[in-house]
């Protein structure tokens, strides 16, 4: 983030900088040397004592995942904006509650976690690709199947990850030959993206990403699924935590003095939000148990537990799909910055 040159007193006083954006993909290269160490000269160190998903470590859901979720809900609810959303928030929760029980009585488990996942996916790289459109200036249907090839492949893997001990190896077979020719088509479309930007810093980060996935995918197949999950989640939440931070200055904080603003929406946005999701994630349940222990048998309060949380976490994509369109009131108060 940054302060922008002086402007008229109407405009916006902070951006997101092409520094700060770009700045996030240092967890790439970062993975990389890691993995290539373990690889090479590290005896596999990392490979045997990381989980397969990171979600299974306290530190990385307390830091990652529900609340940065958390922070978006904040930002979007908050005064000023509350009416402006109130439609969409009630038509998402008829849709996504009516989602919910419509998967809960159709599929199994691990069916209705494995859509969860893609539509997760879907959320997360519309949001990366659609920083490569303000970043690299790119737009049009070509940059559209670009991102969508991307989701291809990190659907197709998540998919095989969450269902390998339920499919035929000779399908998990063809769908990693899948894999590899997606990643192929998704770095040629890339290249001819990359002859399309104008700008020195749009063609570094539009680089950055036509990399991202092509990396992420040997992350996968040499089994360092860990960092696979990682990286896509640092560049994701990260980048939406300097979105979220950037609007709550502008919006809230403008007459202010520098250091009490950028203070106070850190306290407000990234403070405020860990701590929510810390409780959700540490008592929800318990709460959960206390309020529908009388009408509900013990054995249904984890799913009713699940359901709450899978009910946050994808009202936060269908509003953030609201939110953040080019004339929406929340856009109004974030400008991207070279």
């Amino acid at each position: 983030m940054t302060k922008l040159p002086k402007v008229q007193p109407s405009a916006l006083k902070y951006g997101l900088s092409f520094q700060s954006a770009m700045a996030v993909y240092a967890v790439l290269p970062l993975c990389s040397l890691i993995i290539l160490y373990d690889h090479t000269l590290g005896g596999r160190v990392f490979y045997h004592a990381l989980p397969e998903n990171p979600s299974s470590l306290a530190l990385y859901n307390l830091l990652f995942g529900l609340p940065h979720i958390i922070a978006g809900h904040i930002v979007i609810f908050s005064k000023g904006h509350l009416e402006s959303f109130k439609h969409d928030a009630l038509l998402g929760s008829f849709y996504v509650i009516l989602s919910i029980v419509i998967a809960g009585v159709l599929f199994p488990m691990y069916i209705s976690l494995t859509l969860f996942i893609v539509i997760t996916l879907i959320h997360v790289l519309k949001q990366q690709f659609g920083m490569v459109k303000i970043f690299s200036s790119v737009r049009g249907r070509l940059v559209d199947l670009w991102a969508w090839n991307a989701i291809m492949v990190a659907g197709i893997l998540a998919s095989i990850f969450s269902l390998r001990s339920d499919l035929d190896p000779e399908y998990i077979k063809w769908g990693y030959y899948i894999v590899i020719l997606l990643n192929i088509s998704f770095v040629i479309l890339g290249g001819v993206i990359y002859r399309n930007v104008k700008t020195r810093k749009g063609k570094y980060f539009l680089l950055v990403n036509i990399l991202s996935i092509p990396l992420t995918t040997v992350f996968y197949f040499l089994g360092y699924t860990f960092f696979a999950i990682l990286t896509v989640r640092v560049i994701h939440d990260v980048t939406a935590y300097m979105v979220y931070l950037t609007h709550d200055k502008n919006k809230n904080w403008y007459k202010k003095n520098d250091y009490y603003a950028s203070l106070l929406s850190f306290f407000h946005i990234v403070v405020l939000s860990i701590a929510i999701a810390f409780l959700l994630e540490k008592y929800l349940i318990n709460f959960t148990d206390l309020i529908v222990s009388k009408f509900f048998p013990y054995s249904v309060i984890g799913a009713i537990t699940i359901s709450i949380i899978a009910y946050i976490e994808i009202m936060h994509y269908y509003m953030e799909s609201k939110a953040w369109k080019r004339h929406s009131p929340c856009r109004k108060h974030v400008i991207f910055a070279s």
